[in-house]
């Protein structure tokens, strides 16, 4: 059953998602405290059982947008989870990149954006391959439009969160390689609602939360 909800940024079609093909394998902590891909890969198909999953495809765990939205996002999200328990879809956040080393990892902000912002489970997709089944979209390097436009925001919200006593912190490494996206997917694996991210804007929150509270309420009722 698909979630009819208003898109805000006309989305290209999505190819359809090849879950027997896909592999992703665990953010693991190492003795060093920070998050490594374990050797062993599982299936993404396991992921969505039972209940359905929302796919968080991270570009960059060092977005300060980003972080700031899926922090307030991820409230939300627990809140719900709190009151469904067992019945709530996974949350599963899909990383394309990873610290090679304590330094490196706190370089990218992976196990801070897991451990802080982040509100479910961690994987790699160290091929990109659910990167490419969403159409391996990828920046424009920036216009210089949206550079200026995103110096002046980091400045902005640095500036705001020093004066109110917060840090989100950020990391500008790798930025604009790949586009990532919002998946939110039944039991059987059908995409029943999908955001591809688009450069400077937010992500549609209340949309997303429609979308999970529409499956909740179809797998409840089944």
């Amino acid at each position: 059953m698909a979630v009819m909800v208003p898109e805000r940024v006309p989305e290209k079609r999505l190819p359809e998602l090849k879950w027997s093909k896909l592999r992703l394998r665990p953010m693991q902590r190492t003795s060093e405290g920070h998050l490594r891909s374990s050797e062993d890969s599982i299936p993404a198909s396991s992921l969505i059982v039972p209940n359905g999953a929302i796919l968080f495809v991270v570009r960059r765990a060092g977005c300060l947008i980003y972080r700031e939205q899926m922090h307030d996002l991820c409230e939300a999200i627990s809140q719900r989870q709190g009151h469904h328990g067992k019945d709530y879809p996974n949350v599963i956040g899909i990383l394309r990149e990873e610290g090679a080393d304590l330094e490196q990892d706190r370089r990218l902000r992976v196990t801070e954006f897991a451990d802080q912002y982040f509100c479910g489970s961690v994987f790699l997709d160290r091929d990109c391959d659910l990167f490419k089944m969403m159409g391996d979209r990828r920046g424009s390097v920036y216009s210089k439009l949206s550079c200026r436009l995103m110096k002046k925001y980091l400045s902005f919200s640095a500036s705001k969160q020093k004066k109110d006593g917060k840090n989100h912190g950020h990391s500008l490494e790798n930025e604009g390689v790949a586009k990532g996206g919002v998946l939110v997917i039944d039991a059987s694996g059908q995409v029943v609602y999908s955001h591809q991210e688009k450069t400077l804007y937010e992500l549609p929150v209340e949309e997303i939360l429609a979308a999970l509270d529409t499956l909740v309420e179809v797998s409840t009722a089944m």
